[in-house]
């Protein structure tokens, strides 16, 4: 295998082939490169392109801002505002953003039992209280999240409208989550913002995933900030839109955005500066369906009949339930082939989930994803007769 700045910087160690990363892989990053040179050249040529190298407006160039809607109107399927949309230095940024501007220690922070590891050891690094939901097959179960809300009653945050607008956080990966797969349903997703309205909370949506779709439809699901309507007579604005281009298009230029409600937009613009043509390059990522596809074929080939598994319509990951140990499996695949995955025990935050793994398709191309599962199923096999 050719060598990769993923390699070079240890993340790969004596060849172990590493299926927890979640990025793009080597050969859809050389397709950057052109991307990048021409829209540099470009803009260099201006007659004032000093104003690249200055510090921007607080959300954004509005230009930027204008063809970045236009660009998600057409992904998404649905409007988008400019106004609404807040340029950020990616996801993550996105995320600090919010926990800093609106949320301090001891505040609640309610998440589902399993979750994104990195931004769950962010929040518990801010000491806030972190309350886990259950989930199932539909995503988040709205009805659980509500008895965990009255069970902590009065000790939420009193929310007023200026500085504390919001007693609690809901963090959510409503669309393709990570890392199951899975997708909040319709009705859940209204049942959520219904519920958010009634206590105040805001529902932090982290919408990475939404523009890696590959299902047969022609639009991803219907992204949940969306569903807090600006002209429904109880609107608040609850509800944002977090998302980011590193997971089609250059993770290593960390640039995202947030839609999110004006009154939001009004606090950043007082307090809290936040850091200010890929359409063909998108369809790239119908490489990670042929991936999945050649996946699903090896799965059912190789696995053992009592291996469930989940091939979601968008993300990079896919969703295993091995039905026995993932850990170690997991210790097992390292020793004698040099694969690694990801146990999904290791982000559940009240435990449990002892036999799923989180694989991901993005990085390698399919001989050595399918050739992956094959070894794999091989441990499994010979684990679960001893």
């Amino acid at each position: 295998m050719e060598s990769t700045y993923y390699q070079e910087n240890g993340y790969f160690s004596d060849g172990l082939l590493n299926f927890s990363v979640g990025t793009i892989g080597p050969k859809l990053l050389k397709d950057c490169k052109p991307i990048i040179q021409k829209a540099t050249d470009i803009k260099l040529s201006e007659e004032n392109c000093s104003g690249l190298f200055q510090y921007g407006p607080t959300c954004g160039d509005r230009y930027l801002r204008k063809e970045l809607a236009t660009f998600l109107e057409e992904r998404y399927g649905d409007h988008v505002d400019r106004d609404d949309l807040i340029c950020t230095a990616g996801a993550t940024n996105g995320l600090i953003t919010i926990c800093n501007l609106l949320f301090t220690a001891g505040d609640y922070i309610f998440i589902g039992d399993v979750s994104y590891y990195s931004n769950i050891m962010y929040m518990k690094h801010l000491q806030y209280n972190m309350v886990t939901v259950p989930m199932d097959d539909n995503g988040m179960i709205i009805d659980k999240l509500e008895e965990k809300i009255r069970s902590i009653g009065s000790s939420l945050t009193k929310s007023d409208d200026s500085d504390k607008p919001y007693s609690a956080m809901v963090y959510i990966i409503p669309t393709f989550q990570n890392p199951t797969g899975r997708c909040l349903s319709e009705d859940r997703c209204r049942q959520l913002v219904q519920l958010a309205r009634r206590h105040k909370l805001l529902v932090f949506a982290d919408d990475v995933a939404n523009l890696v779709y590959h299902g047969d439809e022609k639009y991803p699901p219907r992204r949940l900030f969306s569903y807090d309507c600006r002209e429904d007579a109880d609107f608040y604005g609850n509800v944002i839109s977090n998302s980011s281009f590193s997971k089609v298009f250059c993770p290593g230029i960390c640039k995202g955005w947030m839609e999110t409600p004006k009154r939001i937009i009004d606090m950043l613009e007082l307090y809290s500066p936040v850091s200010c043509g890929y359409n063909h390059y998108m369809d790239g990522i119908m490489e990670v369906q042929k991936r999945k596809l050649a996946i699903k074929d090896a799965l059912i080939k190789y696995m053992p009949d009592f291996v469930v598994y989940e091939i979601p319509e968008g993300g990079y990951f896919i969703w295993i339930d091995l039905h026995v140990n993932a850990e170690e499996i997991l210790k097992m695949c390292t020793e004698q082939h040099r694969i690694a995955f990801f146990p999904a025990s290791r982000v559940a935050l009240s435990g449990g989930y002892e036999t799923q793994i989180r694989f991901s398709v993005s990085y390698y191309e399919e001989d050595i994803l399918t050739n992956a599962i094959r070894k794999i199923a091989d441990v499994v096999k010979n684990y679960n007769q001893n």
